[in-house]
């Protein structure tokens, strides 16, 4: 077994990775929590037990990733009392921006960019007319939250199309045609570019984060995985999104008006859409999951600000 493992150094930078990765996992899901108002400064956060059976790791590895946020000023660890978000922590805020940020300035300085001036120069990058997008996929369920992040995240005025309505000559052609931008999921891509061809408007095909990908394939690998949405074509999307990886067999889509999620096994690692969290409001369900906030690579990511900044100095010139 040690040789399999690596030794026990290998296995020691094995578990401080998964511990990274369980930290980054719990900093995303407080500030998801805060944002949408389910978390507040103050509020006690799942036992290291809970968590460590809900994403299948070590109470000794939760603990060290709540400890990495204690660190940070973001938890508190409350001897027998348990781990809470900061009292005084802002709604919204993370400490561990300010260290980003200063990070930020620093570069700037080495491509000689002063701070005073790095602000103008993102300000002429990103301030300008709100650009419309609109955001291509297969299903309600994924176009919802391609909408959600593009809105949230970058700005954008985003309005949903259907994959299967990209007809110019139909109710969605004004839209289309209004675009500054399309956005697509993977599997929307090909129509998506037809229309983008057609129409001489650039086209972002969405990539998921790798480290989300990952840790979605590792629950499959270990078992059923279940999935909340309220598109049966949703369903149809996941398998194909899953079928490489050989554990397609594990996946438990369950579709609201379709399936009851109350079959769903307390513990199980479960994600759920935006859609279908708010139209099951408080359930026990939805205050153990919370929706993914982002899910756009960094790749993606980089593309959009792209093309907003190309948008932008173009109006500007």
């Amino acid at each position: 077994m040690t040789a399999e493992l690596g030794g026990p150094r290998s296995l020691g930078r094995a578990l401080t990775r998964r511990g990274t990765e369980i930290r980054e996992l719990l900093r995303q899901r407080i500030a998801s929590g805060l944002h949408r108002g389910s978390l507040a400064p103050g509020q006690r956060l799942p036992s290291t037990r809970r968590l460590g059976s809900e994403l299948h790791a070590t109470p000794r590895t939760v603990r060290a990733a709540y400890a990495g946020l204690a660190r940070e000023g973001l938890v508190e660890l409350r001897r027998r009392s348990g781990i809470y978000l900061t009292d005084s922590l802002p709604s919204g805020t993370l400490p561990a921006v300010d260290d980003w940020l200063v990070e930020v300035l620093a570069q700037g300085l080495r491509r000689e960019i002063p701070p005073s001036g790095l602000g103008r120069r993102l300000a002429g990058l990103l301030a300008g007319r709100t650009l419309k997008a609109v955001a291509i996929a297969g299903n309600a369920d994924q176009a919802d939250h391609l909408c959600r992040e593009l809105r949230s995240d970058y700005g954008l005025e985003t309005q949903p199309v259907d994959a299967e309505q990209l007809d110019l000559k139909g109710p969605n052609g004004p839209l289309l045609r209004d675009a500054d931008l399309l956005v697509a999921t993977a599997l929307a891509a090909s129509p998506a570019r037809r229309v983008a061809l057609g129409l001489r408007k650039p086209l972002v095909v969405v990539r998921l984060r790798p480290e989300l990908m990952e840790e979605m394939v590792a629950a499959l690998a270990r078992g059923p995985l279940y999935f909340v949405g309220t598109d049966p074509r949703f369903a149809e999307a996941l398998r194909v999104i899953f079928a490489p990886t050989g554990w397609a067999h594990h996946l438990r889509p369950v579709i609201l008006g379709r399936d009851d999620p109350a079959g769903i096994p307390s513990e199980a690692p479960t994600y759920i859409l935006d859609l279908a969290h708010a139209r099951l409001g408080d359930t026990p369900l939805t205050s153990r999951v919370q929706p993914v906030t982002r899910v756009f690579s960094e790749a993606t990511a980089r593309e959009l600000l792209r093309r907003i900044a190309q948008a932008n100095l173009a109006e500007s010139s």
